[in-house]
């Protein structure tokens, strides 16, 4: 068994749709692509739920952060769960002979899924794919609309807990933009270190670098805007070494000096990126509930969304911009009952000083 491993937005779905046209089997139902990911995730959605479910159970979603150590209640919960992991693993996978598993939340949730992975047929590898975290700020900064610095700490939480749930394994690491730069060349690596029956003179893995691994991830790096950056920066060092030496002594024991310096100061972190991330998660949704029903015809759809609009807006923290609100106001003015937009515009209006 491949196990995909990675940041959110740090080509793990590129490194496992190419893992699949050199010969690995991907499991039966799969999510669908979207706007951000046309090709597709390659995710089990039935894994995906159950991932988020022992998050939920742990008091966590899945853009929570943390200290990286897990406490005793965490690794009850895990032991639990590690049962129903396999029974999900078999039936994505059935008798596949190179099945490969990925979901982001994998990462974060080792200590089950090691458990689960290493009681399969021939045991399992593990490939770490990370990205430098200015290119996953930026990325994931448009998907979700998440600050800065909030990303950077997703970042570190993940791929530190990806390093060290892997240790005594075999594993690669593998730099994002070094796989989308020479694609053939870097799984050929991923093949000759894990021993993998990768197929690089299979047909399908021409389109590896014909057309489905493209460019778009090829972001210089850049400075890493955050208050985490000098360890974020250090972390990713430490990562470039162990993508040629897994078992790194040095890149280790410094990575568990940067893991202790985020453990010191995540806890404190938590609760403030938590409450942030869903008032701007809120405040995306209802902006793209907004632009959808605006474009629909007809006066009914209009007052619909001009009553959700100002309504749903009050109950946010974030000021919008100057533009978003005149039109938003135009339309409610015109559509809205009088006293949600009286006291919409009030509120907008205190809240600006106007």
């Amino acid at each position: 068994m491949i196990v995909v491993l990675g940041m959110h937005r740090c080509g793990t779905s590129a490194l496992t749709g190419a893992l699949h046209f050199m010969g690995g089997d991907l499991p039966e139902n799969l999510l669908p692509g979207s706007d951000e990911n046309p090709k597709g995730y390659f995710e089990p959605q039935a894994i995906v739920e159950l991932n988020d479910a022992i998050l939920r159970a742990m008091g966590r979603e899945w853009f929570d952060v943390g200290a990286t150590a897990f406490t005793q209640e965490d690794l009850a919960v895990l032991r639990a769960q590690a049962g129903p992991l396999a029974e999900a693993l078999a039936r994505e996978h059935g008798t596949a002979a190179h099945p490969i598993i990925k979901d982001p939340r994998i990462s974060v949730l080792l200590p089950a899924w090691r458990e689960v992975t290493q009681g399969s047929p021939g045991g399992a590898t593990f490939i770490v794919a990370y990205r430098h975290p200015s290119g996953v700020s930026q990325s994931l900064g448009q998907r979700n609309d998440f600050a800065p610095v909030h990303c950077v700490a997703l970042w570190l939480h993940c791929l530190l807990r990806a390093e060290i749930g892997t240790r005594g394994l075999k594993r690669a690491f593998v730099n994002a933009n070094t796989l989308v730069s020479n694609p053939i060349a870097e799984l050929g690596r991923l093949g000759r270190a894990l021993d993998l029956p990768l197929n690089a003179g299979r047909p399908e893995a021409r389109r590896v670098n014909a057309k489905f691994i493209e460019a778009e991830l090829l972001h210089p790096p850049g400075a890493t805007p955050s208050v985490l950056s000098a360890l974020a920066e250090d972390v990713f060092r430490q990562l470039e070494v162990l993508s040629q030496t897994p078992e790194n002594d040095e890149a280790i024991a410094r990575l568990d000096e940067l893991r202790a310096d985020f453990d010191a100061v995540a806890p404190f972190m938590a609760e403030a990126l938590h409450d942030l991330s869903r008032a701007r998660g809120e405040q995306l949704r209802v902006r793209s509930a907004s632009a959808k029903w605006l474009s629909r015809p007809g006066k009914v759809a209009r007052n619909y969304a001009a009553y959700r609009l100002a309504e749903g807006f009050l109950q946010l923290p974030i000021p919008l911009p100057s533009s978003v609100q005149a039109r938003l106001a135009r339309t409610a003015r015109k559509r809205a009952p009088a006293n949600i937009i009286r006291k919409w515009i009030g509120e907008r209006a205190k809240d600006s000083g106007e």
